[in-house]
């Protein structure tokens, strides 16, 4: 469960993607992989303005270092990762940005029927300007001189009873998260927040590819402070969801769950949501060489500025087929329907991604892309398009 920017649509490389850096083995056995990537990239809305004349049009050189190591001991996996991401603006040093995240992830097989996986997740992010808080706020004119920065924090514990071919398996879950933004304070301190959440489900295997499964999560939200003269947003959200998950011969694999969110605010002056829901991931490979995959979801979120809450429907097709062994193609498009509940307001948003690959060594990848976004609104100074063409380089040993 991420709290970033939800991403609707994930492809994977086909297992004709030959990029694969290899590691150092300690040893003690231990894997360390170090891979940088480094992208040029043209942007030609830095600051996601609504009016042409404000627009700021730059270059960005982007480099991301990172290392992963892994160490098995018995049936034991420990998994951890560190990535670090500087991007530099050539026309707009204001939106340079260096980010970090870390990762620590335990598999922990205490026999066939127990396992414990622990996670714990750190980021230092940022919002670019016209975005989250920002967002249909000018950049140039109206004072966000930099992006917003935040600190999250993540640890979540899953615990399964059941061997991976029973007909039955039981899952429970618990996690917490804690967000703090670090400038701006005088309008972000009114967004850091931290959360609980808690779950179980239980699975059914209906054949050795299908299973189904019944879900309750719940997670409880709590805002550090509250504006002044308005209702609080702290909220607790429930869902119940019921669904199947599969993977056949390889050809197709998804995950699907249907049900009902709760949304329900401890402020009664705010609107509380309770309505259907949805997840659902699909991906098909009529060929060995080529995979569609199909997302959908529908849930009540939390705005980042006014409002109670945003009821969201998506949906996302995206297609990744192999022209050639190395070389190979992403498309993609997704489109956004937020509805807000407290303020008249509602955004669609549009989004277009193309990507030509070419693996030209085992430790070497190149990557020419394109992304496009317009998202209108029925809000003033919300609407926005741009565009970004890329161009990456990923190296590994």
């Amino acid at each position: 469960m991420k709290y970033s920017l939800l991403i609707l649509l994930f492809m994977s490389p086909l297992a004709m993607a030959i990029f694969s850096p290899a590691a150092y083995v300690t040893d003690s056995g231990i894997e360390i992989t170090p891979v940088i990537a480094t992208s040029i990239q043209y942007d030609d809305n830095v600051t996601n303005e609504n009016e042409s004349n404000n627009q700021i049009s730059s270059m960005l050189l982007e480099l991301e270092p990172s290392i992963f190591v892994k160490a098995t001991h018995g049936n034991n996996y420990f998994y951890g990762d560190y990535i670090l991401t500087k991007g530099n603006y050539f026309n707009s040093s204001e939106d340079n940005y260096l980010d970090h995240r870390f990762d620590l992830i335990s598999e922990l097989n205490i026999n066939h029927r127990n396992r414990l996986n622990l996670a714990y997740e750190f980021d230092r992010l940022h919002e670019a300007r016209g975005t989250g808080i920002s967002e249909g706020i000018s950049s140039t004119t109206d004072g966000f001189d930099e992006p917003i920065e935040y600190s999250a924090h993540y640890f979540h514990a899953n615990y399964a009873y059941g061997s991976e071919g029973a007909k039955g398996q039981i899952v429970g879950s618990v996690g917490y998260y804690d967000r703090s933004y670090e400038n701006f304070r005088e309008v972000t301190r009114f967004r850091d927040y931290d959360e609980n959440h808690y779950g179980a489900a239980f699975y059914y295997r209906m054949t050795s590819s299908t299973r189904l499964f019944m879900d309750i999560q719940q997670e409880n939200r709590r805002y550090q402070t509250t504006a002044p003269q308005q209702p609080s947003l702290d909220n607790d959200v429930t869902y119940y969801y019921m669904g199947a998950e599969w993977d056949i011969s390889g050809k197709t694999s998804g995950i699907a769950k249907f049900g009902l969110q709760d949304k329900r605010f401890r402020d009664g002056n705010r609107s509380d949501f309770r309505g259907n829901s949805w997840d659902i991931k699909l991906s098909w490979s009529p060929r060995r060489y080529s995979t569609l995959s199909l997302s959908t979801l529908q849930q009540a979120k939390d705005p980042d500025q006014a409002g109670d809450y945003i009821k969201e429907t998506a949906y996302a097709i995206g297609w990744q087929h192999f022209w050639r062994e190395r070389f190979y193609t992403d498309l993609s498009y997704t489109n956004s329907d937020e509805s807000y509940t407290g303020i008249n307001r509602k955004d669609t948003t549009n989004t277009w991604q193309i990507s030509a690959n070419y693996d030209m060594r085992r430790w070497l990848t190149f990557s020419l892309g394109w992304d496009y976004t317009d998202r209108t609104s029925s809000q003033p100074g919300i609407d926005s398009n741009k565009q970004v063409w890329s161009l990456t380089a990923t190296f590994g040993l």
